[in-house]
């Protein structure tokens, strides 16, 4: 049996244990990726046509966790065919050769497109290679045409796991099944009406009928959220949750405190919404009245001393169950 301590040295000598496969594990174990070219690093194995030839440029890739570099511009040249025929560029690790070794090869010409890259495991496989495409070329008489067959690697990763999780039965259907039990369960609001203002005189009087949204409705036993404000007595905000009913108005209320709260007074002031004739109709009202105790109070019960209140209609939303 034999230990090993990665990272082991000495200082003095500038001595290191070198344990390539050792490495390649821990690599393989951070970056989680099976095999990729490192997107962004060099120019990620690129390539173009020149006469008779291909250039691949510079690139990195690693597999198992074994890195590989190319950090110059690698040049293949054909010998034209009479007909068509095909060939595959590709970067090749080999660890059956020591050292170890990388480079970016061609297989020969063939007049099929078909070829199956050899990519052992190379963790398990100490004398592997690992052969990753990168172009497919297509020659005629006069003619060169490049396939793209790169595949890219952005991040190391335990993000893998979440990258590899496909829609079939992965973590695409888990979240759409949890979407779907969700919206299930919990309302989905809609926008009836926005940015809608009217005033309420002493009286009580000053409703208006507005017509809701395109395409939206209310009716009988609705639930409505009501967000909205009095813009005359310091932009004060009225928020509430109304149920609409046949012949009954849903009232949302503020009370505002006076001074020696609650023996003093209480301002009142609040939406009120009924329905309208149609279904794509509602009526906004509302509410602009004092009860100061011990005063006179009109045929209400209540003392009428604040004046007109300006109303803003900021959203009202259905609430979908």
């Amino acid at each position: 049996m034999a230990y090993y301590l990665k990272g082991i040295g000495d200082a003095a000598l500038r001595t290191n244990e070198i344990l390539p496969g050792f490495d390649a594990r821990i690599n393989n174990f951070i970056i989680g990726h099976t095999a990729g070219i490192l997107k962004g690093d060099y120019e990620e194995f690129s390539a173009n046509a020149i006469d008779r030839g291909v250039i691949v440029k510079s690139g990195m890739l690693q597999a198992y966790g074994y890195f590989a570099c190319s950090d110059t511009d690698t040049q293949i040249n054909f010998v034209m065919p009479s007909s068509t025929n095909y060939l595959h560029i590709y970067g090749e690790i080999d660890l059956s050769v020591v050292p170890n070794r990388f480079e970016v090869k061609a297989t020969p010409m063939s007049n099929t497109q078909e070829w199956t890259a050899r990519q052992d495991d190379l963790k398990t496989i100490p004398n592997g290679k690992y052969q990753f495409p990168l172009w497919q070329v297509r020659l005629t008489a006069s003619a060169i045409v490049l396939t793209d067959k790169r595949s890219f690697i952005l991040k190391p990763s335990d993000a893998v796991t979440a990258e590899n999780y496909t829609a079939n039965g992965g973590i695409a259907t888990k979240f759409s099944n949890i979407e779907s039990s969700v919206n299930g369960r919990m309302p989905k609001w809609t926008l009836l009406l926005a940015n809608k203002s009217y005033t309420i005189n002493t009286n009580g009087l000053g409703e208006q009928t507005y017509t809701l949204n395109s395409g939206t409705t209310v009716s009988a036993g609705d639930l409505l959220l009501v967000n909205a404000r009095v813009t005359n007595y310091g932009n004060r905000t009225i928020c509430g949750i109304v149920r609409l009913a046949t012949g009954v108005q849903g009232w949302v209320t503020l009370s505002i405190g006076g001074n020696g709260i609650p023996f003093s007074c209480i301002d009142v002031m609040g939406v009120c919404l009924t329905l309208g004739n149609n279904s794509n109709q509602i009526k906004c009202g509302g509410y602009c009245r004092t009860r100061i105790r011990g005063d006179s109070y009109d045929s209400g019960g209540h003392n009428i001393s604040l004046g007109d209140a300006a109303y803003t209609i900021d959203s009202i939303y259905k609430i979908n169950l």
